[in-house]
């Protein structure tokens, strides 16, 4: 029996969200603010196929299940109008000054049409004396945002709730580990 070397790391914290647009205009979002990162596997499920005559079993094809993406949340404890405006569609305007002014969702009843990114997550690796520098890289493909209700409460700082579908083509991957050195810039 061969012996397999595990390759077993400790991982802290979300480093380092990054939104790449598939669109014309390619743009990167990168910030740090999120605190929080969800993917939950969407699967199809198949069904099985028994043979059953005259009351007794006589085969049975088991059922096969289709891997069809994830369903992804995140947790931003700051807001990020820019990000709310990729996730969800619609509009911002600057001020004067170029600054943020002004966030205008879709209009109701208007088809939306959101661009698609690929989105990135960074998450520290540490070691018995701190952080390495290293960073493992996870990397979920074909991702659309999803809308979701924005909300405030008395003596608590805003937290945004983000909704993603990632839907990889077929024969691609759902998503992927690397490890990288460093975050990008």
């Amino acid at each position: 029996m061969a012996k397999v070397d595990l390759s077993s790391m400790a991982l802290s914290d979300v480093s380092l969200i990054r939104l790449v647009t598939k669109g014309m205009s390619k743009k990167e979002y990168l910030f740090t603010s999120s605190t929080d990162f969800e993917a939950e596997e969407v699967i199809q499920e198949g069904e099985e196929k028994p043979l059953i005559i005259k009351g007794v079993l006589r085969a049975n094809k088991p059922a096969k299940d289709t891997l069809l993406g994830h369903d992804i949340k995140l947790i931003d404890s700051l807001f990020t109008p820019e990000v709310l405006c990729l996730l969800q569609g619609g509009e911002i305007e600057a001020g004067e000054d170029g600054k943020f002014k002004k966030y205008l969702p879709p209009i109701v009843g208007e088809d939306v049409v959101k661009e698609k990114f690929d989105m990135e997550i960074y998450s520290a690796i540490i070691e018995n004396d701190g952080e390495t520098g290293d960073y493992l890289k996870t990397t979920y493909y074909n991702c659309i945002g999803q809308n979701k209700p924005v909300s405030f409460k008395d003596d608590e700082y805003f937290t945004a709730e983000y909704g993603i579908q990632s839907r990889p083509a077929n024969g691609e991957r759902p998503y992927d580990f690397e490890i990288v050195t460093g975050l990008p810039q």
